[in-house]
């Protein structure tokens, strides 16, 4: 959904400005409520800013703004304490220990903070943050049991518990290398610093990415790469109609950024339908399997296989008449079936750059169907005319289609 015109967070980077402004302030107000686990209070202040930007419809004002932070703030303090209250309970026998040696004060990291609240937005506002804040108090409770066990054990334990070390600290590496390559890939779309190729109206662009990929760009489709885009950074955003041919032998899953999913492919070809005004995206998995993530969920698609997703995040299977209209274009055809002409013709500008009109407006829920291929105009207003009654005519200034149906037919010689 994308945000109201009046609202205090329009885009990412309003979000950056008030993180910029606000957010050691946040820390310090979350580090008030949290008491002896004030080492949480950066995770809970990026937390507070996500939500804050999952609510950004409704907030018009700084003051608005302001109110909302502190509020939400207090309430993720308790959460905070409360998922912790239950860890130490649940937890190792070291727990105690862990729970009354007191935490330090909190470490801003402003770059892995901003970092972890781009990849929060990116993915789901609702849970990313959280499940960040567990497994950041997982780490420190592991650390802090460790550091008690380790006082009172016997040389041979030491060692087994230094095993133990290592394999934590391996596991917390590579989440945070994890994390970290997901903050840098999310900043990565949302900066407005890259290169924007637009395939205009009955045109298609085929583009070869820096890293080998191949791109073949549908009419009416804008196509962002980042400026960071190579080696891991391997991820674009598409408003329109693509296949994608990701590169192979490459250090990174190639992403495919579109409306409200991601597309996943470490290799196979596939299209993706995601025009802005359509009500749902279409991806569909070509020559293999393809992830694609929509909120915390992703699904894999099969080898020839295809995905909707509407607006709402609700995912299903389309039906092959969807599937057809939205992606058929890739084997060079257009093809509508028994659709409101009102539905058509802007497909016919998009594929064919025609802009055809109807006197009549009673005419635009006229059902038609078209397969056509999308290298000739021609066979395309055929089928638009046959199945619909119509006729196409040029008043001089623009083409129209008329009705030519018996019923009009009928009431023109009543006139008579």
């Amino acid at each position: 959904m994308s945000p109201a015109a009046t609202s205090i967070l329009p885009d990412v980077r309003a979000l950056r400005a008030v993180f910029d402004a606000e957010f050691q302030s946040l820390v310090s107000q979350a580090k008030g409520q949290l008491g002896d686990a004030a080492s949480l209070a950066p995770r809970v202040a990026e937390g507070s800013l996500v939500r804050a930007w999952d609510a950004r419809n409704r907030l018009t004002t700084s003051d608005q703004l302001k109110s909302f932070l502190a509020g939400d703030i207090k309430s993720a303090a308790e959460r905070a304490l409360a998922k912790r209250a239950a860890a130490q309970r649940s937890g190792a026998q070291h727990a105690h220990a862990a729970a009354t040696a007191g935490d330090s004060a909190p470490q801003i990291d402003m770059t892995q903070s901003w970092a972890y609240i781009l990849d929060a937005i990116q993915v789901d506002p609702h849970t990313a943050n959280e499940q960040k804040l567990i497994a950041e108090a997982a780490r420190r409770e592991t650390a802090e049991a460790v550091e008690a066990a380790t006082r009172r054990i016997s040389t041979r334990m030491a060692v087994t518990v230094g095993a133990l070390i290592v394999i934590v600290a391996v596991g917390v590496e590579m989440y945070v290398s994890h994390v970290s390559t997901e903050g840098v890939i999310a900043e990565a779309i949302a900066a407005p610093h890259g290169h924007v190729t637009t395939a205009p109206f009955g045109q298609i662009a085929n583009i070869t990415l820096g890293d080998g990929t191949k791109v073949r760009l549908a009419p009416d489709s804008k196509l962002f790469v980042p400026q960071e885009f190579g080696g891991k950074v391997r991820v674009v955003k598409l408003d329109g109609s693509a296949t994608f041919e990701p590169a192979s032998g490459q250090p990174g899953t190639f992403r495919v950024y579109t409306r409200n999913a991601v597309v996943l492919s470490g290799g196979p070809t596939f299209t993706v339908a995601g025009y802005y005004a359509d009500p749902s995206a279409i991806v569909k998995a070509g020559s293999g399997d393809v992830d694609v993530r929509v909120g915390s969920k992703s699904i894999g698609v099969a080898a020839g296989k295809a995905l909707m997703v509407d607006s709402s995040d609700v995912t299903s299977e389309p039906t092959a008449d969807a599937v057809d209209q939205a992606t058929g274009w890739a084997d060079g055809k257009l093809s509508v079936t028994n659709r409101p002409l009102r539905d058509v013709l802007p497909l016919l500008q998009r594929w064919y750059s025609l802009d055809v009109n109807v006197q009549d407006l009673k005419l635009l829920d006229r059902p038609v169907t078209v397969h056509a291929p999308i290298d000739s105009s021609a066979p395309a207003l055929k089928g638009v005319e046959q199945s619909g009654g119509l006729q196409l005519v040029n008043d001089g200034k623009s083409m129209i289609f008329k009705d030519t149906s018996a019923a009009a037919k009928g009431k023109g010689r009543g006139k008579e």
